[in-house]
């Protein structure tokens, strides 16, 4: 009988033993899930991007470029009338012309007024206008006059015969009616062929007479570019008084 209450004694302690073990067992494994609960609770940073960097919009290579303005003009333009050229800028500055002058250039020959002739450029008096064809059309046309001249001195030389015209019409007895060919009896005019008076009649080639001696001749002293000045004016000492004394630079 002491036998098998001893044997029900040590079943019963198993038994605790057990439980115990299991409980201690439960009780870790919860600590343990809480723990990482906590853990699990902790925010996570954010991971900060750099600034994007602007881009530039991307470039058309067909795009035309920017137009340079034109530099003003010394004198008015005209409706309907070309800009002056700024080689030509410094003659219109340093010669006594009307307010406005209007240039023509034109690309057929057929454009030009009947008085240019076989000259391919000339001025008319009867609206103050220089004509002129493109240095194109110029190019194409045989035995041109001109194609020994750059534009450039074209245009001055023009320039110079509205001087002589705009001296016709402010000089007393003559004025506006009267046309570039009076320019002969104008001061000017009868200085200038005072001091060509001792010279040849062609010591300008292609002079052409007196008001295209004189064109030349201011062309060639306002345009230093030209190259002209030393064999037209500073050749003969004559002109080169005439020319600082009637058309100071």
């Amino acid at each position: 009988m002491k036998k098998y209450y001893l044997r029900v004694l040590a079943i019963v302690a198993g038994l605790l033993t057990g439980i115990l073990t299991l409980i201690a067992v439960v009780w870790i494994a919860a600590g343990s899930g809480e723990s990482g609960g906590d853990q699990a609770l902790v925010p996570t940073p954010t991971p900060v991007r750099p600034a994007a960097t602007p881009t530039r919009p991307p470039v058309d290579p067909t795009a035309s470029p920017s137009r340079t303005p034109e530099p003003a003009s010394p004198i008015p333009i005209p409706a309907g009338c070309s800009h002056w050229p700024e080689a030509v800028h410094p003659v219109i500055e340093k010669l006594d012309l009307p307010a406005a002058i209007c240039l023509k250039i034109v690309d057929d020959l057929d454009e030009l007024p009947q008085s240019c002739g076989d000259t391919r450029a000339c001025y008319t008096s009867a609206d103050r206008t220089v004509w002129k064809l493109t240095d194109e059309a110029e190019e194409e046309l045989p035995n041109s006059p001109l194609r020994s001249f750059t534009a450039d001195f074209v245009l001055a030389h023009e320039l110079c015969h509205a001087h002589q015209h705009w001296q016709v019409i402010k000089e007393p007895g003559l004025g506006a009616q009267f046309g570039l060919s009076n320019w002969v009896e104008t001061p000017e005019g009868r200085a200038f062929i005072q001091a060509t008076a001792g010279l040849p009649p062609n010591f300008i080639p292609l002079g052409g007479g007196v008001l295209e001696n004189f064109a030349n001749v201011c062309a060639a002293w306002l345009l230093p570019t030209s190259g002209l000045q030393q064999q037209w004016v500073d050749a003969f000492p004559s002109v080169q008084r005439f020319v600082r004394a009637w058309l100071a630079k």
